[in-house]
Protein backbone atom coordinates (compact mmCIF):
# COMPACT_ATOMS: atom_id res chain seq x y z
CA UNK A 1 0.00 0.00 0.00
CA UNK A 2 2.94 2.38 0.51
CA UNK A 3 3.37 2.68 -3.26
CA UNK A 4 -0.09 4.25 -3.52
CA UNK A 5 0.89 6.96 -1.05
CA UNK A 6 4.26 7.44 -2.74
CA UNK A 7 2.58 7.78 -6.13
CA UNK A 8 0.16 10.34 -4.72
CA UNK A 9 3.01 12.35 -3.16
CA UNK A 10 5.04 12.22 -6.39
CA UNK A 11 2.06 13.43 -8.42
CA UNK A 12 1.54 16.35 -6.04
CA UNK A 13 5.21 17.30 -6.22
CA UNK A 14 5.15 17.18 -10.03
CA UNK A 15 2.24 19.62 -9.93
CA UNK A 16 4.31 22.19 -7.99
CA UNK A 17 5.95 24.77 -10.24
CA UNK A 18 9.39 26.32 -9.80
CA UNK A 19 7.99 29.46 -8.22
CA UNK A 20 6.30 27.46 -5.47
CA UNK A 21 9.50 25.50 -4.83
CA UNK A 22 11.33 28.78 -4.21
CA UNK A 23 8.54 30.21 -2.06
CA UNK A 24 9.34 30.52 1.62
CA UNK A 25 6.55 29.17 3.81
CA UNK A 26 4.80 27.26 0.98
CA UNK A 27 4.62 24.20 3.20
CA UNK A 28 2.71 23.90 6.45
CA UNK A 29 5.33 21.69 8.10
CA UNK A 30 4.59 22.38 11.78
CA UNK A 31 7.72 21.49 13.77
CA UNK A 32 11.46 21.29 13.34
CA UNK A 33 11.83 23.23 10.11
CA UNK A 34 13.08 26.76 9.75
CA UNK A 35 10.12 28.89 8.61
CA UNK A 36 12.54 30.82 6.38
CA UNK A 37 13.44 27.73 4.33
CA UNK A 38 12.11 27.48 0.78
CA UNK A 39 9.82 24.56 -0.02
CA UNK A 40 12.50 22.93 -2.19
CA UNK A 41 14.74 22.55 0.88
CA UNK A 42 11.98 20.72 2.73
CA UNK A 43 11.40 18.40 -0.23
CA UNK A 44 15.13 17.65 -0.37
CA UNK A 45 15.26 17.00 3.38
CA UNK A 46 12.26 14.64 3.33
CA UNK A 47 13.74 12.75 0.38
CA UNK A 48 17.07 12.41 2.19
CA UNK A 49 15.34 11.14 5.34
CA UNK A 50 13.33 8.55 3.38
CA UNK A 51 16.48 7.24 1.72
CA UNK A 52 18.33 7.15 5.03
CA UNK A 53 15.57 5.34 6.93
CA UNK A 54 15.04 2.91 4.04
CA UNK A 55 18.74 2.04 4.11
CA UNK A 56 18.57 1.42 7.86
CA UNK A 57 15.59 -0.87 7.41
CA UNK A 58 17.36 -2.78 4.63
CA UNK A 59 20.49 -3.17 6.77
CA UNK A 60 18.53 -4.52 9.73
CA UNK A 61 16.61 -6.89 7.46
CA UNK A 62 19.86 -8.19 5.93
CA UNK A 63 21.52 -8.61 9.33
CA UNK A 64 18.51 -10.49 10.66
CA UNK A 65 18.46 -12.75 7.61
CA UNK A 66 22.19 -13.48 7.93
CA UNK A 67 21.84 -14.23 11.64
CA UNK A 68 19.00 -16.68 11.17
CA UNK A 69 20.68 -18.49 8.26
CA UNK A 70 23.81 -19.36 10.28
CA UNK A 71 22.77 -21.42 13.31
CA UNK A 72 25.58 -21.78 15.83
CA UNK A 73 27.39 -18.69 14.52
CA UNK A 74 25.56 -15.99 16.38
CA UNK A 75 28.60 -13.95 17.42
CA UNK A 76 29.80 -12.78 20.83
CA UNK A 77 26.61 -10.93 21.74
CA UNK A 78 24.37 -13.92 21.10
CA UNK A 79 26.69 -16.70 22.31
CA UNK A 80 24.92 -19.87 23.23
CA UNK A 81 25.47 -20.85 26.85
CA UNK A 82 26.59 -24.33 27.63
CA UNK A 83 24.74 -26.35 30.27
CA UNK A 84 27.47 -28.99 30.65
CA UNK A 85 29.67 -28.82 33.79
Amino acid sequence: MWHVGAGHAAARLRAVDGTALDTVGHCGYPHGSDPDDPFADLVRWVNQELIHRGAEIALLRDLYRARSSCPGRLGPFFAETSTTP
